[in-house]
């Protein structure tokens, strides 16, 4: 079959395969399907040579998982579109990282601070009900009855 031309786009998958590839042990390029006991390739993964390479290697008997445009192409790791999209994730990538670092970097001497201020005992702990400084009723909780006044009976007047 080494001689034959063919092309990728011809690749057809007559029984799709329903295990879930995260389910399969392996790498990104080559996984091993625990219910049909085969290799399972992603071509996505390899360039347009090389998945033409495996498919003469193995005689075109494989098990494969093929992305598809809309006009029927076969998406392989040489396409633009993919190059261009991990270029994307790979900015995006950068940028998140570099701001969670200047992000870091600018907190440095708060936390600093903060811990200076803890470790010279600066800083008490308190735990309590919430008061707003306008009352004195704790916010959140029913109202509280004044205190009972002492009533004077004949009985508690002081005798002489």
């Amino acid at each position: 079959m080494s001689d034959i031309r063919f092309s990728l786009d011809m690749i057809e998958v007559p029984i799709p395969c329903t295990v879930p590839w995260d389910s399969m042990r392996g790498n990104d390029r080559v996984r091993h399907c625990g219910q049909c006991k085969q290799h399972v390739y992603l071509l996505s993964e390899m360039s347009k040579e090389e998945a033409e390479d495996l498919i003469r290697q193995k005689e075109g008997k494989l098990c494969v998982r093929v992305y598809r445009r809309p006009d029927g192409s076969v998406v392989t790791r040489s396409c633009a579109a993919v190059h261009w999209s991990r270029a994307v994730w790979n900015a995006a990538s950068f940028v998140v990282l570099g701001l969670c670092s200047i992000c870091a970097f600018i907190s440095v001497p708060w936390f600093k601070k903060q811990y200076e201020e803890w470790s010279a005992g600066r800083v008490t702990r308190t735990m309590g009900v919430f008061c707003s400084p306008s009352t004195t009723q704790p916010t959140g909780l029913p109202e509280l009855a004044p205190p009972p006044r002492e009533v004077k009976t004949p009985d508690s007047a002081p005798k002489e």
